[in-house]
């Protein structure tokens, strides 16, 4: 089970599709200062303030986006939302990371929680994207083809995961932790040229159980069956191994 799209439309609300908050230019404090005196009229003594501080701050970046407030509703919100929620999961992992931050309202969400009132609350076609969502130049893979089942589609075995760059890092600390995605990768900004066919999503299921019949020997040949000791592995896979049979 996961967060998808058409959980965030329906739980805040917010516009899913729209242009990607997308940029990985990096600002200088001169061009931050300045963004911030148009965005917000501040004086330039209580920028130098501003950019003094520590703790919980948004980056200036995301001014940019925010200027124009006739065009706030263009951009994709709730897939930004969505992939800094994805990113600060994968960040909260690390040994040495002891909070988290997101929307966390999200992470609260039943299972198809909105299964009783589809005819009033629709599944969307953007749910069934597949791509990186995008905020700022952070990048996070969506496949809902892994999700067939909270979907409520007969669950097939997914394509090919999107794979991150080489230059991984995944260290204890939160700070150094960096995954990065092609960019080749279709952004969530041409969703409509990256929405699973209808073929590939199967028919409409009345039990979230059902799947195509090499799905359970896949889930079990990639999936983490036990959590177990790395001493007993050997045990514990022969265990599991003859239970199959």
């Amino acid at each position: 089970m996961t967060i998808t799209l058409d959980d965030v439309a329906q739980e805040i609300g917010i516009p899913v599709m729209g242009k990607a908050v997308y940029g990985s230019t990096p600002m200088d404090i001169e061009e931050a200062s300045k963004l911030i005196f148009e965005s917000l009229n501040l004086l330039m003594s209580e920028i130098v303030k501003e950019f003094d501080k520590t703790g919980s701050t948004v980056p200036v970046s995301y001014l940019r986006f925010l200027v124009d407030v006739d065009h706030i509703r263009a951009y994709g919100w709730g897939a930004v939302a969505l992939a800094h929620l994805y990113r600060q999961l994968g960040i909260a992992t690390r040994a040495k990371c002891k909070q988290i931050s997101g929307c966390l309202t999200l992470l609260e969400v039943e299972f198809d929680p909105c299964r009783a009132v589809r005819d009033r609350r629709p599944l969307e076609e953007f749910t069934f994207f597949k791509g990186c969502l995008c905020i700022n130049n952070i990048s996070e893979p969506y496949m809902s083809d892994r999700d067939f089942r909270q979907l409520g589609h007969v669950q097939i075995i997914p394509g090919t995961p999107i794979q991150p760059q080489r230059d991984v890092r995944r260290n204890q600390s939160a700070t150094s932790y960096r995954v990065d995605y092609p960019g080749s990768v279709q952004l969530v900004e041409q969703w409509v040229d990256s929405v699973l066919s209808s073929r590939t999503r199967g028919d409409p299921v009345c039990r979230p159980s059902e799947a195509v019949l090499e799905y359970l020997g896949w889930f079990r040949r990639n999936s983490h069956m036990i959590v177990q000791n790395p001493q007993n592995k050997k045990l514990v896979h022969m265990a599991s191994t003859s239970s199959d049979l």
